[in-house]
C-alpha cells in the first residue's frame, strides 16, 4: 500500500513537472523579446519562435548554431567580453551588440544575459535599431541645435557690441529709463552732459526761464508717465561739480505691442557751444549799434547845430565841420575793424598760407605807428627769419598789436619781436613798458568789445579779438603776459619757414 502511494505521489508529481515544462515552453515561445539559452561558449541550446523571426533563417539552422556567427566581426569582441563577464561571476550583463540576420540586415539589439545552473546562459535580445537611430539623430539634433545656440548667442554678442559702439560712439546723449524711473541704458555722452549716471530726472535743471525742473517735470518723466513727446526743449544743466551746459532734450516713450508705456528715452544735445555763440552774436549786433550809436549821435548832433545857424558863423563852422570829420573817422574805423573780424570768423575755408617775412613786415608796421613823444618803437628780428602765414591776416593782428602798445605807452618802449625758441617755430612778440593789465582783464582780453574799467583811451574794444580771430584762422596758438605797471607781452607761436635765395 505505502509503495502504490509513493508511485501516485512521484507520478502526480512528473506530471506537474511536465504541465510546468509545457507552460514554460509555451511562455518561452510567445514572449515578446527574441529569447536564447546557450551554453558557457555561446551555442545555441533554444531559441523562442521571436528569435527566429529576428534572425531571419529556418529553425533548424538555430539550434546547435553559436551565436556569435549571427554577429558581424566588429561585434566579436564585445560578445566575447559579454561571456568573460559572466565567467567571472557576474549575475547579469547589458550591452548593445549588432546583429547580421540572415537577409544581410544588419540590426543594433539591446542584449540582457545571466546565468542560470547547470551551465545555461540566458540571452534576452531586443531589436532597438529603431530606438537607437531616433536617440542618434536626437543626438544630433541636439549638436545642430546647440551650434545653432552658439551662432546665435556670436551674432547677438556681435550685433549687441555694434550696439553698444553706436550708442558709446553716437555724439548725443542717450538714456533710457524704464517703469520705475531707473536708468536701463545711458551712453558716455548722456553721462558726461548731465555729469550724473543716474536718471535724469534726478539732474539740476533749470527751463529757458529760469525756473526749475521738478522730478516729475522733465521731458523723460512726461513721457514716462504721460506718454508726451518732446523736442527741442531746452534746459540749463548744472553738474555735480558746477559746471554749467545748455542742452537740447528730445523725448519720448517706448510701447509694448498693446500701446503700454514700458519705458521713455531721451536724447541729449549738447548746445552749449552753440548757445553761447548765439548770445555772443546777439552781444555783438547789440554793442556794435551801442559803438555806432556814439559817433552817429555826434554826427547828427553837430549837423542840427550848424543847420540852426552855426553854419553862418566862420569860427563855430569850422569847429564843428571838424567834429563832424573826427566823428566820421570813428565812425570809419569802427566800420573797417567790424568788417575785419568779421572778415575773418566768417571765412569758408582755411585761409592760404604762405612764406612771410617778418623783418620786413615790422619795420613796415613800426613805421606806421604814431607813438608818445617819450615812447620809441623798436624791431628786434633776425635777419631773413620768416613764418609759414597768410600774409593780410598776420599784418592785420601785429597792427592791432602795436597800435594797441602805442595806445597804453606814456613812456618806454614799445619792441616788435621775433625768435626761434625750437627748430621748426617762431615766436612773435609784441611787448611794450605801458600800465600793463589786471587779471580779470587778461581773462576777458579777446572778448569783442571789451574795455577794461580803467580804459579811458576810446577803443572800441575790437583789436585783441580781431587778433585772435586772426590767429586761430591760421592756426596759431596766442597768449598774454601782463601785470599791473608791468608792461604787456602778446605772443603767438607760427611755423617756421626758410626763405629761399632769388
Amino acid at each position: 500500500m505505502t509503495d502504490a502511494h509513493n508511485l501516485e505521489t512521484t507520478l502526480s508529481e512528473l506530471r506537474t513537472l511536465r504541465d510546468e515544462r509545457r507552460r514554460y515552453a509555451e511562455l518561452f515561445d510567445v514572449a515578446p523579446d527574441s529569447l536564447f539559452v546557450t551554453d558557457y561558449d555561446g551555442r545555441i541550446v533554444e531559441a523562442n519562435s521571436a528569435a527566429v523571426r529576428m534572425l531571419e533563417v529556418p529553425p533548424r539552422l538555430v539550434e546547435g548554431q553559436m551565436l556569435a556567427e549571427f554577429l558581424p566581426a566588429q561585434a566579436q569582441e564585445a560578445f566575447a567580453k559579454a561571456l568573460g563577464a559572466l565567467a567571472r561571476g557576474e549575475p547579469v550583463v547589458e550591452r548593445d551588440l549588432p546583429l547580421r540576420r540572415g537577409d544581410g540586415d544588419d540590426r543594433i539589439v539591446q542584449a540582457r544575459v545571466v546565468t542560470v545552473g547547470d551551465g545555461e546562459v540566458r540571452w534576452a535580445l531586443r531589436d532597438v535599431t529603431e530606438q537607437r537611430a531616433t536617440e542618434v539623430e536626437l543626438r544630433e539634433a541636439n549638436v545642430r541645435l546647440e551650434t545653432r545656440v552658439v551662432e546665435r548667442t556670436v551674432e547677438l554678442d556681435r550685433q549687441r557690441a555694434l550696439l553698444q559702439a553706436v550708442l558709446e560712439q553716437n555724439p548725443l546723449g542717450i538714456a533710457i529709463v524704464d517703469e520705475a524711473a531707473e536708468v536701463v541704458l545711458a551712453n558716455a555722452e548722456a553721462k558726461r552732459i548731465l555729469g550724473i549716471e543716474a536718471a535724469p530726472a534726478t539732474a539740476e535743471g533749470y527751463r529757458s526761464d529760469g525756473t526749475p525742473y521738478a522730478d516729475d517735470e522733465w521731458p523723460v518723466m512726461r513721457s514716462l508717465r504721460a506718454g508726451d513727446v518732446v523736442i527741442g526743449e531746452r534746459a540749463r544743466i548744472v553738474r555735480p561739480d558746477g559746471e554749467k551746459a545748455v542742452v537740447e532734450i528730445n523725448s519720448g516713450p517706448i510701447r509694448d505691442a498693446d500701446g503700454r508705456i514700458l519705458a521713455a528715452v531721451s536724447v541729449f544735445r549738447d548746445v552749449t557751444v552753440e548757445e553761447q555763440r548765439d548770445q555772443a552774436e546777439r552781444e555783438f549786433v547789440s554793442n556794435a549799434a551801442h559803438e555806432l550809436r556814439t559817433p552817429l549821435a555826434a554826427i547828427v548832433g553837430a549837423v542840427e547845430v550848424l543847420q540852426s545857424g552855426a553854419k553862418d558863423d566862420p569860427v563855430e563852422r569850422e569847429r564843428f565841420l571838424s567834429h563832424l570829420e573826427r566823428q566820421c573817422r570813428r565812425l570809419e574805423r569802427l566800420t573797417n575793424a567790424l568788417l575785419t573780424l568779421a572778415r575773418v570768423q566768417t571765412r569758408a575755408e582755411a585761409p592760404r598760407l604762405e612764406i612771410v617775412e617778418l623783418c620786413p613786415l615790422f619795420e613796415e608796421i613800426a613805421q606806421s605807428l604814431h607813438p608818445a613823444a617819450r615812447v620809441s618803437v623798436q624791431v628786434d628780428c633776425p635777419e631773413e627769419i620768416a613764418v609759414f602765414a597768410n600774409r593780410p591776416l598776420i599784418e592785420e593782428a601785429l597792427l592791432n598789436l602795436a597800435a594797441n602798445a602805442v595806445k597804453y605807452t606814456l613812456r618806454g618802449k614799445v619792441t616788435l619781436a621775433a625768435t626761434e625758441p625750437e627748430p621748426g617755430f617762431v615766436e612773435v612778440e609784441v611787448r611794450d613798458t605801458g600800465r600793463g593789465m589786471t587779471a580779470a582783464d587778461r581773462k576777458r582780453a579777446f572778448e569783442r568789445f571789451y574795455r577794461g574799467d580803467d580804459d579811458t583811451e576810446g577803443g572800441f574794444g575790437l583789436g585783441l579779438a580781431i587778433v585772435a580771430a586772426a590767429a586761430e584762422a591760421m592756426g596759431a596758438p596766442v597768449e598774454i603776459d601782463s601785470a599791473p605797471r608791468r608792461g604787456t607781452t602778446v605772443r603767438l607761436r607760427l611755423r617756421a619757414a626758410k626763405v629761399l635765395a632769388a
